[in-house]
């Protein structure tokens, strides 16, 4: 007992467990889709993981963001519902297919060069693009190099380029890393990067299995996800599970009633998709 006290005190940073729960709570019934936000920290003498940048709702600045960290060639081929980025990047709008196998083709065709997928033009125009939506490599010759969440908006943008290698983050964890490792997971989360953080958290959790606040941003960002798949609100129940293991004391009833709540919201805008 003594030792999971001190996994529970020493870990959380800024805070104890009932106030993230709290904050999770409140950013529920706000955003349904539960959001924290972390101090904006600077971590030096390690290779970013992910992109630059401040949490914004800005698609212009989000645009030049992604350009830049993705090295976007000027002229290159895009594929999007609409040409937003394909706008802002100075690239070719290419009409993207309305199912994965169309997009797959254009993919293996060489028609694009990137497929842009905005989760609101997906759902109102192509749902059989749903799985791209919070997928990493779910289309063939083309892998996840770019994520991003909106929080007002509510929507994902992720982007795929053609012949990459889908995104992967296996960070070598080490005594000395873990904290910084930490930190890094939580400044994607608050600045929209939900896949670099969900990686990130997900190797946390893996070597530290009992520390509920990994399962417990975990849940978050499945939550998020859940919203547009429906099936990674089952990987929150999971990560609920395990957290109220680790913690009994806490009531997880308003969470457990959040998850259901987004899942009968995807219900209502999928339908049985």
């Amino acid at each position: 007992m003594a030792e999971k006290q001190e996994g529970r005190t020493g870990k959380f940073p800024g805070g104890k467990p009932g106030v993230y729960l709290a904050a999770a709570v409140l950013a529920f019934i706000a955003l349904v889709i539960a959001v924290y936000i972390f101090r904006d920290t600077t971590i030096e003498g390690e290779a970013d993981f992910g992109p630059p940048g401040d949490a914004v709702e800005d698609l212009r600045k989000a645009a030049e963001e992604a350009r830049a960290f993705l090295k976007i060639t000027p002229g290159a081929k895009v594929a999007e519902g609409e040409p937003s980025l394909a706008r802002y990047w100075e690239c070719h709008h290419v009409e993207i297919a309305d199912t994965l196998e169309g997009v797959a083709a254009q993919v293996e065709e060489g028609l694009c060069d990137y497929v842009v997928i905005d989760s609101l033009w997906v759902r109102r125009h192509a749902p059989g693009l749903k799985t791209l939506i919070t997928g990493v490599d779910p289309l063939p010759g083309a892998g996840l190099v770019y994520r991003r969440y909106f929080t007002q908006a509510e929507k994902l943008i992720s982007v795929y380029r053609r012949g990459a290698p889908a995104l992967r983050i296996n960070p070598s964890l080490t005594r000395d890393n873990q904290a910084k490792l930490l930190t890094r997971a939580a400044e994607y989360k608050t600045r929209g990067y939900v896949e670099h953080a969900r990686q990130l958290f997900t190797g946390l959790a893996k070597a530290h299995p009992n520390n509920e606040y990994f399962h417990l941003e975990l849940m978050k960002i499945y939550i998020i996800y859940g919203y547009y798949d429906g099936v990674s609100l089952d990987r929150a129940d999971d990560e609920l599970l395990r957290y109220a293991f680790l913690v009994p004391d806490q009531d997880i009833r308003p969470l457990k009633e959040a998850i259901q709540t987004v899942r009968l919201q995807h219900q209502a805008l999928w339908g049985g998709l």
